[in-house]
């Protein structure tokens, strides 16, 4: 099971992605903005905690249309449909401040060839390989958290 499933995550990373993020659309690298000082403040406490309760809400409602191969750290270990209790927790440990967690989780659907993506230092999810279908269910789900879901260039 653990082959299958890193075979297939090694395939999703090479396909186009999409972003579910706290920010509508992608900031053009011209902008007059402070992103990267916001950024650097989201990712503090207690905002990060706010973003990775939205991440669970999606990851733990997508989890009701689908099953869930969940594997945190280098891959080798995959759980499938983990407690909604311990995903959760699992999602809201990947911090920045939290070196004891995993630095990164990886969620596979298979049945969607789909891929979602969380990475320790990062205040968005990265989908790849949704088909339209899939990738509507999930811009809706990221809406009801509070949530933008956008294509990646």
């Amino acid at each position: 099971m653990a082959d299958v499933t890193n075979t297939l995550v090694e395939e999703l990373l090479l396909a186009p992605y999409w972003v579910i993020d706290v920010l509508p659309y992608r900031v053009p690298a011209n902008s007059g903005g402070q992103y990267f000082a916001v950024e650097e403040y989201l990712l503090e406490q207690p905002q990060i905690d706010d973003i990775r309760k939205k991440m669970a809400k999606v990851i733990l409602k997508l989890n009701c249309y689908t099953d869930l191969q969940v594997s945190r750290g280098p891959r080798d270990d995959w759980a499938t449909n983990p407690k909604p209790d311990q995903l959760a927790g699992w999602i809201r440990e990947c911090v920045p401040s939290n070196e004891m967690a995993a630095d990164h989780i990886s969620f596979v659907i298979q049945s969607e060839y789909a891929l979602i993506t969380l990475n320790r230092d990062d205040t968005y999810l990265t989908v790849y390989g949704a088909s339209p279908e899939f990738r509507e269910l999930l811009a809706a789900l990221a809406t009801s958290a509070g949530l933008f879901m956008w294509k990646a260039s």
